[in-house]
């Protein structure tokens, strides 16, 4: 069964490929007339989502680093981890997700183990402890 926004999103979509200039003038003139109003929702949008993601891979489904004793919050001084450090692999299998399409992803499947919430300091030391293994120091 088709949904009503299926049927409206296929109107739209054979509107612009018939009326290519007009669809493009009038798309001009709404990112003219709304463009900051959109911008901004948008911007509230991708906080929300990057929130949501931290808090389900923070410590106990809060927003703070996994890193044991610490307690930074601030969703700007956060950022996902690949637990294991197979960020690589997930690139070389073409998947090239970071950002708001990361986040996304993450919300919209089950929990993974393969990620947590880290501050920046501290993936940064995992970096340097790992590279320390690596070359052996």
């Amino acid at each position: 069964m088709t949904t009503q926004k299926e049927i409206l999103a296929a109107r739209q979509l054979r509107y612009r490929l018939t009326y290519p200039e007009r669809y493009r003038q009038i798309s001009k003139r709404s990112k003219q007339k709304h463009g900051k109003k959109y911008l901004a929702q948008m911007r509230e949008r991708h906080a929300a989502l990057k929130v949501g993601a931290l808090t389900k891979y923070g410590p106990q489904e809060r927003m703070q680093c996994s890193w044991i004793g610490c307690e930074v919050s601030d969703p700007d001084m956060l950022s996902i981890d690949h637990v294991n450090n197979d960020g690589y692999a997930e690139r070389k299998n073409g998947v090239r997700l970071n950002g708001i399409y990361l986040y996304r992803r993450l919300m919209e499947t089950e929990f993974s183990a393969n990620y947590a919430t880290l501050c920046m300091n501290h993936q940064f030391k995992k970096r340097a402890e790992n590279s320390r293994v690596t070359n052996g120091d």
